[in-house]
């Protein structure tokens, strides 16, 4: 009887401290700031080249279903105060199912300066992650060719061995090609986690292939799963925004063009015309020192026998 009665004092004991804790604990986390173990995954987290890297950069990635509570909070690297800015949500279909993507535009970004941001939904953030801004100097990037594959692990050792050869790359390009089916999400989903060293570090540049524009049944289809994926900047010709786009870093100023006119006819016949006079406007406005223009396939055909004509 008096075991009986011991126990039952210490495990009433022991209650009262539980629920003591437990309450102490939601009362920091909901009114004290106190910082907390990482417990928001979001799926595909990447950067996101922007027009100018010295004040701006784009944060996506997406989750399991919808969220209408998503949000990048940032600082400058050891500092504490925080920085909050609301995600854009947007659904589309794939064949495997709606897709729920997260994309923020931070702006008045400091040049030359590091950041750490993360992305959140409610009152859970992911781990933190670097973001540093252009510097208007010298910099380097890394360069990939086609990434398309039957086993995206090629994919995931190139760009890591690439990576880890020049951590201090400002961003990378992708000259097209990405995927070897631009409409099997599935791909995508191996061509995010082959890159899943790098995106979350440093913005993707991509350009469009002609395997982006080519449907389940290998028909040409419109890329929209690559427009989707990519927030890129809307500084394009007309109708062509984020297949065709442009962007500073450093002393280099980047014109990005879509050469697809066979896969892209059926919708965009003057494809090549309309991107020619844009593209002379885009480089005679930069003052860049060098200017550079990324295509994925040239422009020009060159055939045995037969007139170098303009593709």
């Amino acid at each position: 009887m008096r075991w009986s009665k011991a126990f039952s004092k210490t495990g009433l004991l022991a209650l009262m401290l539980a629920v003591v804790g437990i309450g102490i604990f939601f009362y920091e986390r909901q009114y004290c700031g106190a910082e907390q173990p990482a417990r928001y995954e979001p799926q595909q987290l990447r950067q996101v080249i922007t027009a100018d890297s010295k004040t701006s950069r784009t944060i996506m990635w997406q989750t399991h279903a919808p969220e209408s509570d998503a949000w990048v909070e940032y600082k400058l690297q050891g500092e504490n105060e925080l920085h909050r800015v609301r995600a854009q949500g947007k659904e589309f279909a794939t064949d495997s199912g709606t897709v729920y993507q997260q994309s923020v535009t931070l702006t008045a970004l400091e040049p030359g300066t590091v950041y750490e941001y993360r992305a959140g939904g409610g009152k859970e953030f992911s781990a933190w992650q670097t973001l540093k801004t252009d510097t208007g100097g010298a910099f380097t990037a890394l360069i990939f060719g086609d990434s398309q594959s039957l086993d995206y692990n090629v994919w995931r050792k190139t760009a890591a061995y690439a990576y880890s050869h020049d951590p201090e790359a400002a961003f990378f390009i992708n000259m097209g090609d990405l995927v070897d089916n631009g409409e099997q999400y599935s791909q995508w989903r191996s061509w995010f986690r082959g890159a899943s060293g790098l995106l979350p570090q440093i913005p993707v540049a991509p350009i469009s292939g002609n395997h982006e524009n080519y449907s389940l049944q290998w028909k040409p289809y419109r890329g929209d799963l690559y427009l989707n994926l990519f927030d890129l900047p809307l500084n394009g010709p007309e109708g062509l925004q984020k297949q065709a786009y442009s962007y500073d870093y450093g002393d280099v100023h980047f014109s990005v063009i879509d050469t697809q006119q066979e896969e892209l006819n059926e919708w965009k016949p003057e494809l090549i015309a309309s991107q020619v006079s844009w593209l002379e406007r885009d480089l005679a406005a930069s003052d860049k020192k060098w200017k550079i223009v990324l295509v994925h396939r040239n422009l020009f055909r060159y055939q045995d026998g037969r007139p170098n004509e303009l593709g």
